[in-house]
């Protein structure tokens, strides 16, 4: 399925004059072709490993749980990839990095820069 994902990504990537911009959210798995194809496209501009027990995510029904942010169990890989006019439009700044991890702990430890 991932490497499914990886192949149409691909394909709107590089057929578009647009900038595109796409993050992808998948378990870390440097072991899987998956995960390897996602990880070595030619349009990935940056790859950040989350830690477990560092980050968590907006589980279903958190409507009903009393803390809406459910830890990770696992590691997490984003995936940036962009076509050269997405990279110029949206670069994948240290701020921005910065950010997407800081909104990922959701309250849980550690510094901006922890994972990498």
């Amino acid at each position: 399925l991932i490497a499914r994902l990886v192949g149409h990504l691909e394909v709107l990537l590089s057929r578009s004059q647009k900038p595109l911009s796409f993050v992808v959210v998948i378990p870390h798995s440097p072991e899987k072709p998956a995960w390897q194809k996602l990880a070595n496209s030619a349009y990935a501009k940056r790859a950040v490993k989350l830690e477990a027990g560092k980050h968590g995510f907006v589980a279903g029904a958190q409507h009903l749980r009393p803390d809406k942010v459910v830890p990770s169990a696992a590691a997490t890989t984003l995936v940036f990839l962009q076509n050269d006019a997405g990279a110029k439009r949206w670069p994948v700044t240290k701020e921005k990095l910065a950010a997407v991890r800081k909104g990922f702990r959701g309250g849980r430890g550690g510094k901006a820069g922890d994972d990498d």
